[in-house]
């Protein structure tokens, strides 16, 4: 995954864990950290670390965010930390404090601030109750497009002066270790002649092994999720959702290719041709969905706008198995039937960044 796709990212995120277990580990380290806080950022709300939990794409976020965000405090504390009594916790501090001062910490963590608030927005979309699959869509090729152009060298520049910019700032109080080049020795093997050309300035060996892997990783997760065999997918589904159901029925206004993406993946179980028919049958559904919005009396009026606006897929499939329309409408009841395990359908499908 993008986290552990190179050296640079595994020992941001790898620094970022043995950070949260350092301070969080000892009352202490917790209040000076806090102390430190109040007097850094007078009059803000207290931080707490965030542990790196490896499964979500968002703890990676909150847990960077917060370092970034307390980094003076944070810079602060091990200052007088490399002092303690307690060599193990000096020895820990030291080491902490010399990658957290280099040039490498803050290139890599300009990558995954741009990545984080790009993505961000995006994970909690798609984890959110109800969502339009089909504007889930249109959101990831915005996102795809715009990674796409951070594949440049105009967009790595304009890092590199982000990380000038940050460093200049802190030029009076803290002192940076520069940018260097790890050189990797390689054994040839049998019949090698010639050995791999070796890139000797650190900034491009930079932008070509860590930022440019780092961003082909992170589109590379998000087309596998949302490719060419599983964009039409949840375009079909979405015309299950009630607004989707109750425009078509409104309109008459369905794509010619409509659930053909459907019958791709499933058409052993159903075909498109005859879900287009049906889906302009369904009336009786939208009515029965009607009725079911009207007595729903108990939801806040907000809720309530944004649960008719959404629709569920789930509602949907309740009104049909209520109301005995399984007979009426099969094809869709199968699709509906399908739609229902997909995790893209429930109400808290996971990101697709990480796992």
């Amino acid at each position: 995954d993008a986290v552990s796709s190179c050296s640079q990212a595994r020992d941001l995120f790898g620094t970022l864990e043995t950070l949260y277990d350092y301070i969080g580990s000892s009352k202490k380290r917790v209040g000076l950290y806090s102390a430190s806080q109040r007097k850094i950022y007078p009059g803000k709300p207290l931080r707490r670390l965030k542990r790196v939990d490896t499964t979500r794409w968002t703890s990676h976020s909150a847990a960077f965010c917060t370092v970034f965000d307390t980094y003076d405090s944070i810079i602060d504390i091990l200052e007088d930390l490399q002092h303690d009594s307690d060599r193990i916790s000096s020895v820990k501090a030291s080491s902490l404090i010399n990658y957290l001062l280099s040039e490498r910490f803050i290139l890599t963590g300009f990558i995954f601030k741009q990545i984080f608030e790009l993505t961000s927005p995006l994970t909690k979309f798609l984890q959110g109750v109800n969502i339009d699959l089909l504007g889930a869509s249109e959101y990831v090729k915005l996102i795809l497009e715009k990674i796409h152009t951070f594949r440049s060298e105009h967009q790595f520049k304009k890092l590199v002066e982000d990380k000038n910019t940050f460093i200049a700032s802190k030029a009076n109080e803290l002192s940076f270790t520069p940018l260097s080049l790890n050189r990797i020795r390689k054994k040839k093997m049998p019949g090698e002649n010639i050995a791999d050309e070796q890139i000797s300035c650190p900034i491009k060996n930079f932008q070509v092994n860590t930022y440019y892997t780092i961003i082909d990783i992170v589109n590379t997760q998000i087309v596998e999720q949302f490719n060419d065999q599983s964009t039409p997918l949840y375009k079909d589904i979405s015309l299950f959702q009630e607004k989707r159901l109750k425009k078509v029925a409104e309109q008459s206004n369905l794509p010619t290719d409509a659930f053909d993406g459907f019958e791709m993946v499933y058409g052993k179980f159903v075909k498109a041709d005859d879900l287009r028919q049906k889906i302009h049958k369904t009336d009786d559904i939208d009515e029965e969905i009607e009725t079911s919005d009207n007595t729903e009396n108990d939801i806040d009026p907000e809720d309530l706008d944004l649960a008719t606006n959404q629709g569920n897929i789930s509602t949907v499939f309740k009104v049909c198995h209520q109301n005995d329309l399984k007979e009426v409408f099969p094809s869709i009841y199968i699709a509906l039937c399908i739609c229902l395990t997909l995790p893209v359908s429930s109400s808290s499908p996971e990101e697709p960044f990480l796992n």
